[in-house]
């Protein structure tokens, strides 16, 4: 869909009171709505996340230009939100390659993800292995190896 009516936007206005009125929000589901990435950023999501899910959200004024990491709207998701443990986007139509390198770029465990049909669930923590700063900073080798476990046949 390419124009959209003002109302099915998510305005800034309502993640910033979600933020303040659940200072302990654990869980967080957003689904069937538009975001603007110039005005909602991920840094306003509640810092105590643990679990962020985008279900067939669609993302404006996501730079399509820009073909670098650090231009994503998911470009330090670990910092924006610390606590995050999964990030679920269900049918990321939107989703490139370097999307996916800001999504595991800084982190300080090695990131795993899940492919199932349309679903992309990226994990954090668990019983990864720490990655030093020389390898948090490597996310193209990260993201080669992530996409190698979903492209090569397990025999």
């Amino acid at each position: 869909k390419q124009a959209y009516d003002k109302s099915e936007y998510l305005a800034d206005s309502v993640i910033s009171s979600i933020r303040l009125r659940c200072p302990n929000l654990l869980a967080f589901t957003l689904q069937n709505c538009v975001i603007d990435t110039e005005k909602v950023k991920l840094a306003l999501f509640p810092k105590t996340l643990k679990h962020l899910t985008l279900a067939s959200v669609d993302l404006k004024n996501k730079s399509q230009e820009k073909l670098a990491v650090n231009a994503s709207p998911f470009f330090g998701i670990k910092k924006a939100l610390p606590n995050l443990l999964t990030l679920q986007l269900e049918n990321p139509w939107y989703l490139r390659s370097w999307d996916s390198q800001a999504i595991i770029s800084g982190c300080k465990l090695k990131p795993s993800m899940t492919i199932t049909g349309s679903s992309h669930q990226y994990t954090f923590g668990g019983e990864s292995a720490v990655l030093s700063r020389t390898e948090r900073r490597d996310t193209s080798r990260h993201f080669i190896d992530l996409m190698d476990n979903h492209t090569t046949k397990k025999k």
